[in-house]
């Protein structure tokens, strides 16, 4: 009868056993009145040893192992309530030998005999370090994502795929007026005074985590509207798909962007207004100037009176200086053509040695006056290009006259001509006063002179240049000079060859 009842108690001591040790991440392990060891499984022995550093028996003390005084007292403690007759659960933090952190959820259970008396304790420990460092690090994730949202100059608020709040930063809710709390509870709807619904949902719809880009109007809590630029891209949290919105108010932005374009359609208005005016004004002008020029001409040529030669030279004075004005007037109104969009370019092929066969004769007789030689270089007499054949021609008088006007008597100014892939490169070169730095990003201005100050030696309107630049820009060419003060200056530029696409 001893034996049956031994190989029972045998038999349940190792079912016991067997029960202990069948959970893995569990440790498991019984004290009496003591702290004394009454039994325990390998898991509690396997983390003790990683903890302490120690190997535990059956009998020995539980406290001992614990180095640490305050974590022995505290553990102590926690006996003594088990022993109290108290179950409860609590989470405690360790670290092992290495200093590194963990955490285990302790579960203190009384042992009682038959009378209900209490002769021990049971602790049922679980390592849950893992989960902690989980919650650590989404805790420190939700923290550091809402110190960014916060400090955010721009307005974060994050919806659900049917226009709810679900996160919003202090910035939004000021733009809008409403207190965090009030915020929380809106609909997009609430806010958006631009789009319908419908269009609102089908854009909560169309939105991915490629995101959106768009402009709206929000409307506050005191019904005032604010001009919104939106940025916004979608995620997926589990099954919910949720919207993040940087909102920046572009208020400011708009009204400075709506009184520019005020200004610049005022500005335009006035520069055709300048432009009609200067036309009219030319063309009023032109009319009795060639009246002048003819007759101080038949006046010049008469030969039926004799004319002393004061009064030829009067007559002469007549005749340069209504040719003069008539130069400075064709400038203004050529200038207010370009200006105003009323030149077309009137384009064919030609060679570009017809240019200048047609021009050097005249800007020759020009240079003789200072006994300057005009020297031509071209490397493409027979190549063809595509332009407009009078002001391609307009452009080499202007700039061959400015060599010759600038250049001191008995120089020379010469002429390159080559071409570079689909263009040619035309460079006017003289050896006169140059351009200070300072004047050379203002020189092909209307009206700019490099000397303008009243004693200035050299006359003009400062218009040959500007006509020059809007010609070449109008061949989609590019001009630009380089200039030393006291050494001359090079004006270049570009025309195509072939004929441009529209």
């Amino acid at each position: 009868m001893n034996i049956e009842i031994e190989q029972k108690y045998k038999h349940a001591y190792n079912l016991l056993q067997g029960i202990m040790e069948s959970p893995k991440n569990i440790s498991i392990f019984a004290l009496d009145r003591n702290y004394q060891y009454l039994v325990f499984n390998k898991n509690h022995q396997t983390i003790t040893e990683q903890i302490w550093g120690d190997k535990i028996e059956i009998g020995s003390c539980f406290l001992t192992f614990i180095k640490n005084p305050l974590n022995r007292e505290k553990t102590k403690v926690n006996c003594d309530r088990a022993l109290a007759g108290e179950a409860f659960t609590i989470i405690e933090e360790y670290k092992d030998l290495l200093h590194e952190r963990h955490w285990h959820e302790m579960v203190f259970s009384p042992l009682k005999n038959d009378d209900g008396d209490v002769i021990g304790l049971a602790v049922f420990l679980t390592d849950i370090t893992e989960r902690k460092n989980a919650e650590i690090k989404i805790a420190k994730e939700t923290i550091r994502r809402r110190i960014l949202i916060e400090q955010s100059s721009d307005g974060i608020v994050i919806i659900d795929k049917d226009g709810h709040v679900i996160e919003a930063n202090l910035k939004f809710a000021e733009m809008l007026g409403y207190s965090l709390k009030e915020i929380s509870s809106l609909h997009q709807c609430e806010w958006d005074a631009k789009f319908t619904p419908d269009e609102l949902t089908d854009m909560r719809n169309q939105v991915d985590e490629k995101g959106d880009h768009f402009e709206t109007t929000h409307r506050r809590k005191d019904a005032t509207l604010y001009d919104v630029d939106i940025s916004s891209n979608a995620a997926m949290f589990g099954e919910q798909k949720l919207i993040f919105c940087v909102c920046r108010d572009i208020t400011e932005r708009k009204q400075t962007e709506k009184e520019l374009l005020k200004a610049k359609l005022e500005a335009e208005s006035a520069s055709r207004a300048k432009s009609q005016f200067i036309a009219t004004m030319s063309h009023e002008l032109r009319t009795p100037l060639t009246s002048v020029i003819g007759f101080s001409d038949v006046l010049s040529t008469n030969t039926s009176e004799k004319l002393t030669e004061k009064e030829q030279v009067y007559i002469d004075n007549i005749r340069n200086s209504g040719e003069q004005l008539l130069n400075i007037i064709n400038d203004i109104l050529e200038l207010s053509k370009i200006d105003s969009g009323k030149i077309e370019l009137e384009c064919e092929k030609f060679f570009v040695k017809e240019v200048f066969d047609e021009i050097l004769p005249i800007m020759t007789q020009m240079a003789s006056k200072k006994n300057i030689d005009i020297s031509v270089n071209n490397e493409i007499p027979f190549e063809t290009i595509f332009a407009d054949r009078v002001r391609v021609k307009r452009i080499m008088y202007n700039l061959l006259s400015n060599a010759i006007k600038f250049s001191p008597d008995n120089r020379i100014v010469s002429v390159i001509v080559d071409k570079s892939d689909s263009t040619i490169k035309v460079s006017v070169s003289d050896m006169g006063i140059g351009i200070p730095k300072d004047r050379l990003k203002d020189i092909f201005n209307p009206f700019t002179q490099v000397d303008s100050s009243d004693t200035r030696k050299y006359g003009g309107t400062g218009l040959g240049l500007a006509i020059v630049k809007q010609l070449v820009e109008l061949h989609k060419g590019i001009i630009w000079v380089e200039s030393e003060e006291g050494k001359g200056s090079t004006f270049s530029f570009t025309l195509p060859m072939k004929e441009l696409n529209k």
